[in-house]
């Protein structure tokens, strides 16, 4: 159910910067990550000011007011090309952390609107109670819930809806359809992770989009809406899982994402090295551009051959790479899917040999890397 919608306007100084008002219940906003996004809007009409969790921070030009989850809505639609810009500060969180997190005690608005089930059936619970019988913490019901979800259920925008008069979608999803997209996916994890204890509410709004590697800005479509979950964490904050990450594709659903992502990816990296070469065409650094040229070659040649053995690792737990995750990111979400916390330098390796500017690898590196994705392969 979506609750009566409470707004409190946000003052804002002559700078344009106004304070958000923290929900009582994030720790985040104190001991979080800073990080600053600026948003320019190519739709010609927006309402909703989306941002990284938690916004502490918002500066624009127009008149914004505050839901009580934190939400920030524009008193003034913008419109193609108005700009804000927000900070965040994103809840410190590692596998270690959540899992040393404890139960209780919770903030009277978490317990009251995101610890109970609602609608759910018997057999669901059942079921939530299997899955998460051998799991010791929160942390880890999370994520035997999502494998499960993974194995069993098939990621579909042709989903059937439940049968009229059947109000428990997530029993239909989990047990008749198997069929589902992600507000679905999402639904099936809070459900059974309320009805293990343990607060989940599902959020919506949009995945990263495409990154234009040079520029490093993010282009978010409409079809990069998307709904997951987020799980409460004493002394951690609200932190994100998409379940749907790990749930494969139906037959009839062709992938939002295409090669032509990773391709023109690569295609502008090959553009900038042959510019840089041009503009260094004198005949006495000729050699020295050369040499360079093969250098870059070198580490490329290793960054992809170790790529591919991180993509192979990703497809033998069921969690491939989307054409816009860069080794980095795709190397963290591994890790935390895997609890192998010595892939992050795999990621880390791999961008810096292909894209750094320095030689980037040396064999103690290499042999590091090598060990983390045997290790992970086992």
């Amino acid at each position: 159910t979506v609750g009566d919608e409470e707004l409190s306007a946000l003052q804002l100084g002559n700078d344009n910067w106004a304070d958000v008002v923290p929900s009582p219940e994030d720790p985040a906003v104190d001991v979080g990550v800073t990080n600053r996004q600026t948003f320019t809007i190519a739709a010609p009409y927006a309402k909703l000011l989306y941002a990284a969790p938690s916004a502490v921070r918002l500066r624009s030009d127009r008149l914004v007011s505050q839901r009580a989850d934190g939400s920030l809505v524009a008193q003034i639609a913008l419109g193609r090309g108005s700009t804000y810009t927000v900070e965040s500060k994103m809840p410190n969180a590692t596998p270690q952390r959540l899992r040393a997190a404890l139960v209780g005690p919770l903030p009277d608005n978490v317990a009251n609107n995101d610890l109970a089930p609602g609608v759910i059936s018997s057999r669901v619970l059942t079921l939530a109670a299997a899955i998460t019988h051998n799991a010791p913490t929160s942390y880890d019901k999370v994520l035997a819930i999502t494998a499960w979800l993974g194995a069993n259920t098939a990621y579909s925008l042709e989903a059937p809806l439940p049968p009229e008069g059947d109000t428990d979608a997530v029993d239909y999803f989990v047990f008749t359809s198997h069929r589902g997209w992600c507000e679905q996916i999402a639904s099936a994890l809070t459900v059974m992770l309320r009805s293990q204890g343990i607060p989940a509410r599902v959020a919506t709004g949009f995945a990263t989009g495409s990154v234009d590697p040079l520029t490093g800005r993010y282009t978010v479509r409409e079809r990069d809406a998307h709904a997951w979950t987020e799980v409460y964490f004493p002394g951690v904050g609200w932190q994100g899982f998409d379940p749907t990450a790990a749930v494969p594709l139906a037959g009839d659903t062709p992938p939002t994402r295409t090669a032509f992502g990773w391709l023109r990816m690569h295609a502008l990296v090959i553009i900038a090295v042959i510019v840089m070469l041009i503009a260094a065409g004198y005949a006495s650094v000729w050699m020295r551009a050369r040499w360079r040229e093969q250098r870059a070659r070198t580490r490329a040649s290793w960054a992809a051959k170790t790529l591919r053995e991180l993509e192979r690792v990703g497809h033998a737990h069921r969690r491939p790479r989307a054409p816009a995750e860069t080794p980095t990111r795709y190397a963290g979400a591994l890790s935390e899917l895997l609890d192998r916390p010595e892939l992050i330098v795999v990621g880390a390796a791999i961008d810096s040999a292909g894209f750094g500017p320095q030689p980037g690898t040396t064999s103690e590196l290499e042999a590091r890397v090598e060990a983390a994705l045997r290790a992970a392969r086992t």
